[in-house]
């Protein structure tokens, strides 16, 4: 099985990569540095990044990692961050 990965702000861009290659991964938002653009969540294509309730010392609401497994570190988040406040960070199969 295929997955088709759009690649959002850059047209004509996109992935395609086999399911089972997929690596598993995590994120994490730096809470100073995110701005609440939310461009995060729209290129998610899993979908496990969504507006959250807290707020920075900025008044900015931020972006929120739901770690649900399905991640898999494909760093679109962090590509289309304008302020570079994500870090993607890959589980190996230790779990590290």
């Amino acid at each position: 099985m295929y997955m088709w990965i759009n690649t959002g702000p850059m047209p004509g861009f996109s992935v395609i990569i086999k399911e089972n290659n997929l690596k598993k991964g995590r994120i994490k938002i730096d809470s100073d540095r995110c701005k609440g653009c939310l461009l995060c969540v729209g290129q998610c294509p899993k979908g496990v990044i969504k507006k959250g309730e807290k707020i920075n010392r900025f008044g900015y609401t931020l972006a929120e990692f739901c770690d649900n497994g399905s991640c898999n570190a494909c760093t679109l988040c962090a590509i289309v961050c304008p302020d570079c406040a994500i870090e993607v960070i890959e589980i190996t199969e230790d779990g590290k």
